[in-house]
Formats: structure tokens, sequence, C-alpha cells
């Protein structure tokens, strides 16, 4: 299909325009982005740092925040809570959005 010159610079405007409105919904310094369902999101709160933490958006997701919670020694500086608070509030979200998931604390080793 061949374009006229006219056309292709109707097409790079409407390309240009469509760019503009796309890139203003990407604020590259915004603090808090849109990452979907999270378990503690930047307003919670629980949360003093102003950004989303956790994020269980899909089933990967969600079993990557039960590993990580659990690898935590001491509750994180951004939370308010005690850190079993911490992990009692990432099992009760995973379970409640992705009942398939074993969330039951690991066997400690002797």
């Amino acid at each position: 299909m061949k374009y006229t010159a006219e056309q292709l610079v109707k097409i790079a405007e409407k390309f240009e325009k469509l760019a503009k409105e796309d890139s203003s919904k990407l604020d590259p310094k915004a603090k808090v982005r849109n990452r979907g369902k999270c378990v503690f999101p930047a307003e919670s709160p629980m949360v003093t740092s102003g950004t989303d933490h956790y994020p269980i958006t899909n089933a990967d997701q969600a079993r990557n925040a039960l590993a990580r919670v659990m690898q935590h020694d001491s509750k994180p500086s951004w939370y308010k809570g005690t850190l079993e608070q911490l992990r009692a509030a990432v099992r009760r979200a995973v379970k409640k959005e992705y009942p398939s998931i074993d969330v039951t604390e690991p066997k400690k080793k002797k």
C-alpha cells in the first residue's frame, strides 16, 4: 500500500498526538505506579514509605510475596506493625485472592 506525502504527514501527526497522550499517563517522576493489586498499597495506613509493597496481581507474584515476606528476620522499616502481623497480612491477602495457593507457614528446622 502506497501513501502520498500528505497522507504520511497526517499519519505522523496522529501518531505524535497519541504518543503525547500516552506519555502523560506514565509520569517518570511519579512516586507510585499502578502495579495492580498489592497487599500493602501506598495509601495503606500500615505503610510509611508511600510506595506499594508485595504485589499480588497474578499467582506467580502471590507466591513470590509469600516467599519474600518469609525472608525477613525483622520488620521492614516501612511497616508500622510487627513482623508476625506483616506475614499474617500477606498470607491472608494471598489466600483471599488465590485460594488454591498453600499459605501455611513452613515448619521450622530443629
